[in-house]
């Protein structure tokens, strides 16, 4: 149950979303499922694209589409661009590996690219090089896709690929929605008629996009005090202010870094509140020792990156970018200067 409150409750991080699928703890969309299938067995040496809005289950269709690929005796993997660590030196080895363990047709599964869109070119190139069979399926949002196809195609079709409308937009219907939102009920732990009616309206609005539903829904039955909920960002701040004192105000600019999909870098943090070397000292131990506990439920994403035995980096981001978005139509508290 904890896991799935983390996932239903907004928490897009790789763990979160692979632990959710191969434990079937997803909402599965077979009809779907087999329209994906039936299309990348017919690809071959080919890019192909699930597009769709923010917080709409790309992520959660990807990690499924390659664990149901797996389970189908094909060689199937998956590989997340957010990884910190994945550098252009990586690329080789990778494929190398996926041409090793490929018996037949290699089905590769590529979530985030946008966050390193080079490598994604470099990834295409070299896997054109090594000849043998594959497919590539990747996920973006739609605005994101059709930037990149007017200003740097290599990085959306594969060298010499023929077909270029090689993309399925994803829409969440009705009947998933209502699932999902069941499966939420559900975890709300209770029968009320207030959370049904909030339910219920926020479903029928449209244009409303799947992530922000929930957070609405969580921020409607937090005022009428069904639940004891807290934005991320007020999260944060309570910690901060047990913690990390001088630094309580510093979300915004984790969120701002992530609203362009950047992880904002420790050493920048640092020049930030370069006066508050305690509570910064402070900010790393005490998200340290989050990042280790297997209930984390801490209202940003902590990332070390291991350089050597005795040097290492730091990232912090918020844990879906529709958060960001969220945070700067709820709080606008940036001044001139900042």
């Amino acid at each position: 149950e904890k896991l799935e409150k983390k996932f239903y409750f907004i928490d897009d991080s790789y763990e979160t979303i692979f632990n959710i699928v191969c434990n079937d703890l997803d909402v599965i969309n077979y009809a779907l499922l087999k329209k994906l299938h039936r299309t990348i067995l017919k690809l071959s040496n080919e890019s192909y694209w699930l597009l769709g809005n923010g917080g709409e289950g790309k992520s959660t269709t990807l990690i499924r589409l390659a664990l149901e690929s797996a389970i189908k005796d094909k060689s199937s993997f998956y590989i997340d661009f957010e990884n910190i660590s994945l550098k252009k030196e990586s690329i080789k080895d990778m494929i190398q590996y996926i041409k090793n363990n490929t018996s037949n047709k290699a089905y590769i599964f590529i979530d985030n690219p946008d966050i390193k869109i080079d490598l994604v070119e470099i990834f295409f190139e070299q896997i054109v090089k090594d000849n043998f069979e594959f497919v590539i399926v990747l996920t973006e949002r739609k605005n994101r896709y059709d930037y990149l196809k007017n200003t740097n195609k290599n990085a959306i079709y594969v060298p010499h690929q023929t077909n270029l409308d090689n993309f399925l937009v994803l829409t969440i219907s009705n009947n998933i929605k209502q699932q999902v939102y069941e499966k939420f009920y559900t975890l709300l732990g209770e029968k009320n008629k207030k959370i049904e009616d909030i339910i219920n309206a926020t479903i029928k609005e449209k244009n409303l996009a799947f992530v922000n539903a929930t957070y609405k829904i969580l921020y409607e039955l937090s005022k009428v005090e069904f639940i004891n909920y807290k934005f991320d960002w007020l999260e944060y701040k309570d910690i901060a202010k047990e913690y990390f004192n001088s630094l309580e105000d510093s979300y915004k600019y984790i969120a701002f870094f992530y609203y362009f999909r950047i992880k904002i870098p420790f050493s920048l943090f640092e020049k930030l509140y370069q006066d508050e070397t305690q509570d910064l000292k402070s900010f790393i131990s005490y998200y340290s020792k989050a990042n280790r506990s297997e209930t984390n439920k801490e209202p940003i994403i902590f990332e070390k990156l291991k350089l050597s035995a005795f040097d290492s980096i730091y990232f912090m981001r918020a844990k879906h970018e529709i958060i960001a978005e969220l945070f700067f139509d709820d709080i606008k508290d940036f001044t001139n200067e900042e």
